[in-house]
């Protein structure tokens, strides 16, 4: 599958895992536990992956802000056609929001798959504790990634501009 990208090395070599490539390996994981075949996974997150990085971006930043995940809720996916499902991510200030609007308005059959993509993180680094610099350095490489990575594209550089305008949220 070629997952996670710059992995690939070939016979008799070793590869090196960085942060961002443990991040992708436990998001994808995260995604197989809702039930999605790894390739499907590995094709939403790719398709996904700009949300993501902000996600990531936003979770690994100065403010640490709490960020969920929100997969596609359909289970039986890799047996339909639907590419038009994509993975969002959004803040715990977001989610209450948005629950309190599900709730106002009564939205029946409204079906909502969420992991804490904060927590993952977190998770991870604290799993490769066993690094001398700890789980602060994965997580402030992490962020150097999804820095880097968020300033190149189009979206990323409008909602850089849009939290300059909203005092760092980009949904205000």
């Amino acid at each position: 599958m070629g997952f996670p990208p710059g992995i690939n090395t070939g016979r008799g070599k070793a590869a090196e895992y960085g942060p961002e490539h443990v991040f992708l390996l436990g998001f994808v994981l995260e995604l197989n536990q809702f039930g999605m075949g790894p390739e499907r996974a590995v094709n939403l997150l790719d398709k996904s992956l700009d949300d993501v990085v902000d996600g990531v971006r936003r979770a690994c930043g100065p403010e640490r802000q709490t960020v969920y995940a929100n997969p596609p809720a359909n289970a039986l996916g890799d047996l339909s056609d639907d590419d038009d499902r994509y993975i969002t991510c959004f803040s715990a200030k977001r989610l209450r929001q948005w629950i309190g609007i599900t709730d106002e308005h009564s939205a029946v059959g409204v079906r909502m798959a969420l992991f804490s993509v904060s927590g993952l993180i977190h998770n991870l680094a604290n799993l490769i504790d066993e690094r001398e610099d700890g789980p602060d350095q994965f997580i402030s490489e992490l962020g150097i990634w999804a820095e880097e990575l968020h300033a190149q594209t189009p979206a990323g550089q409008m909602r850089s501009m849009l939290e300059d305008e909203n005092d760092g949220d980009p949904q205000a």
